[in-house]
């Protein structure tokens, strides 16, 4: 997949991250409204199509998500 010029800093950034040895790998994607607009992977062994487990980093973005419903009278607590 060929990246759009307005991913570019993330591919950096991902880049970097494994440079800097944050982490061995990593890898991102990015869907808009169903279109696959960025599919990137960096680092050792690193494929789009591998798996990586997320553990609990997802919570965070679904309490965000729920608390922005809820301030925008969506539902209720």
């Amino acid at each position: 997949m060929q990246i759009d010029p307005e991913f570019e800093p993330v591919l950096r950034e991902m880049e970097a991250q494994v440079a800097a040895g944050l982490r061995p790998s990593i890898q991102g994607a990015v869907r808009w409204r169903g279109e696959l607009v960025f599919d990137a992977a960096t680092g050792d062994g690193a494929t789009a199509e591998a798996p990586y487990v997320m553990w609990s980093s997802t919570k965070p973005l679904v309490a965000v998500a729920l608390l922005q419903a809820v301030e925008e009278d969506l539902i209720g607590l």
